[in-house]
């Protein structure tokens, strides 16, 4: 994108000289994806809806195939609900996050039975009605997951229920179902849970925080919340549930309490025998992640292995060595691998901003362009 600026002197380095991967973005650029696309050859007003987090020749390909906008886990049920209230008859292909694919779903499925009040709430331009004759209309990629959401399954959600039934349940959209309809069902039987991206949750746990302080109960006030995402996300809640409290105790409302919950799989838990607890002054000594357990690619904690290669260690590592002598040589394995340009016509980068700036427009405006809509609506009848 910066050599398409004319910026090719602008240096750019990756953090770690290894592949820094992501199991969703490699889904979409398997030949399972490309089929799925192809469904869509033909079928009239259709849209591909890309997540955010995919390779930039990924989108370029898949916009050559339908008419295509990226999306975060922010946006993507507004990017859903305008594509169906501006375009009748709209046929949505989601992906490639089947689990995000499959809570879209389970959110418009429970959206069918609300009242038109309660759907407007969520897009005025919609009802009941509306989101049922869209649910046929909606498809999602079934063969792409993150590895790392993927470990916020059964075992994990019926803990929850059993020993945080009564507290706040925040979901990802990238979670498994039935952590998305824990958090769901919370929203709607208890009004104490929130489904949308990680700024949705850590706004969601802070203004929770801010009504237990403003209400100032006499005999205190003890929130617990369940984080159903990333555990690179605990870190930034935390403090910024400290810091909220902190500041209360300070103005005189210091009753309040809150107890951030992150849950993680079975298969993060070591059992340690009795014999084992007195190996150094008394402390257990466990496994660490090396040894397959804990926040590890093999462990059961929901943390991401290539989020944790961009650290701010490995950033002033690589920051150090740029402009040195040596530098030049030894940042070579940190360059991004860039795309083949073409011979002739547009370049791979700015077939792969097309969809970005789609969704752009969509952010800017709250709808879509007229050049996007014409898109969608005129080439599937060229077919």
């Amino acid at each position: 994108i910066l050599d398409d600026a004319g910026l090719e002197s602008a240096k750019v380095y990756r953090m770690a000289a290894e592949d820094i991967g992501c199991s969703l973005a490699e889904a979409a650029q398997d030949k399972k994806y490309y089929d799925y696309l192809a469904e869509a050859d033909g079928v009239e007003n259709a849209v591909h809806v890309i997540y955010i987090n995919t390779a930039l020749d990924t989108k370029a390909n898949a916009n050559a195939a339908v008419p295509t906008i990226t999306c975060t886990s922010s946006n993507v049920v507004q990017t859903v609900l305008t594509a169906a209230a501006q375009i009748p008859g709209v046929n949505v292909f989601y992906g490639p996050d089947t689990y995000m694919g499959g809570n879209l779903a389970e959110l418009f499925t429970m959206m069918s039975t609300w009242s038109d009040e309660d759907v407007a709430a969520v897009h005025p331009a919609h009802t009941q009605k509306t989101i049922k004759e869209l649910l046929p209309r909606l498809r999602y990629f079934q063969d792409g997951t993150c590895m790392v959401h993927h470990m916020f399954g059964g075992d994990v959600c019926e803990n929850v229920k059993k020993y945080y039934g009564d507290a706040y349940q925040t979901a990802h959209f990238e979670v498994p179902g039935e952590m998305f309809k824990l958090a769901m069902e919370a929203k709607r039987e208890r009004d104490m849970g929130v489904v949308g991206s990680t700024k949705n949750i850590l706004d969601y746990v802070c203004d929770k925080i801010d009504e237990a302080v403003e209400r100032n109960l006499p005999a205190g006030e003890r929130l617990s919340f369940v984080l159903g995402t990333e555990t690179g996300m605990v870190t930034s809640i935390v403090r910024a549930a400290q810091a909220k409290l902190r500041a209360a105790k300070e103005s005189g409302a210091g009753g309040v309490e809150a107890e951030i919950v992150f849950p993680v799989s079975a298969d993060a838990v070591t059992s340690v025998g009795e014999a084992d607890s007195a190996a150094l002054g008394g402390l257990t000594i466990v496994p660490g992640p090396a040894g397959g357990e804990g926040c590890s690619a093999e462990g059961g904690c929901a943390s991401c292995p290539y989020m944790k290669m961009n650290s701010l260690d490995a950033l002033m590592s690589v920051c150090r060595k740029v402009g040195t002598e040596a530098g030049a040589a030894f940042l070579a394995p940190y360059e991004p691998r860039k795309y083949e340009s073409a011979a002739e016509g547009p370049s791979v980068a700015a077939l792969g901003c097309v969809p970005i700036l789609h969704m752009r427009d969509f952010q800017r405006d709250g709808k879509f362009s007229d050049a996007f809509v014409e898109d969608i609506t005129t080439r599937g009848g060229k077919k």
